[in-house]
């Protein structure tokens, strides 16, 4: 049996609250609360109503689906948590929701698995404060530390097994380039290094980059 509860307690521990709110106020993401079963407006201006599909796509495939009015900052949680648990997770939010509508309204196409759209490749429009702290939970999330190390001083537990040394991440000057451009161009890229364990980071949205980048640089020794 799916377990609301868990669902609610996986929200609190994924960092979730972060970004959305479950009283119904503003926050960097659409509230949690009356969301399922409303009809939003995508910045396309088409109209969507959140099923239980909507939300799974939402959790694994966030690009597909663009709120007008709010910017596209959202990772995607797939791989990073499993099956059932993002079924608790949907579960919990559908218990935030409004009664499920009776009559059908006009909703975006069903999603399609990896046809995600990136976000504009142009620095995010949220305050940096946002983006360094949010740089940092992915940084984390995406187990950088395991060869930049926690701290970022390239001391991870996997370094010593890398034929290359990971890159001090508090060092004063970076070989790309020390502006959050030049930092997510390399995430974007990748090492030039066929010998270097630093592959492109392409395949996460263009927004998760530009917040790494933008923790990196706060990171930076002066």
């Amino acid at each position: 049996m799916i377990d609301p509860e868990k669902g609610r307690q996986i929200f609190l521990h994924q960092g979730c609250n972060a970004c959305h709110t479950v009283d119904g106020k503003r926050s960097v993401g659409p509230t949690m609360k009356g969301l399922y079963g409303s009809t939003l407006t995508l910045q396309d201006g088409q109209k969507l109503l959140v099923t239980e599909d909507v939300l799974r796509t939402a959790i694994v495939d966030p690009g597909r689906y663009l709120v007008q009015d709010y910017p596209p900052t959202m990772p995607t949680y797939r791989g990073r948590i499993t099956e059932p648990d993002i079924s608790a997770l949907v579960a919990y939010l559908m218990t935030l929701g409004v009664k499920k509508p009776t009559k059908p309204v006009p909703s975006a196409p069903p999603a399609v698995p990896g046809s995600a759209p990136s976000a504009p490749p142009i620095p995010p429009t949220l305050p940096v404060s946002v983006l360094e702290k949010r740089g940092e939970q992915l940084y984390l999330a995406n187990a950088c530390w395991s060869c930049h190390g926690t701290k970022g001083d390239g001391k991870g537990p996997s370094a010593k097994e890398q034929s290359i040394p990971p890159a001090n991440l508090r060092a004063a000057q970076y070989k790309c380039g020390n502006r959050p451009l030049d930092i997510f161009a390399y995430l974007t890229r990748g090492s030039h290094n066929p010998a270097s364990a630093m592959l492109s980071y392409a395949y996460i949205p263009d927004a998760d980059r530009w917040a790494l980048a933008y923790y990196l640089v706060s990171i930076k020794n002066p």
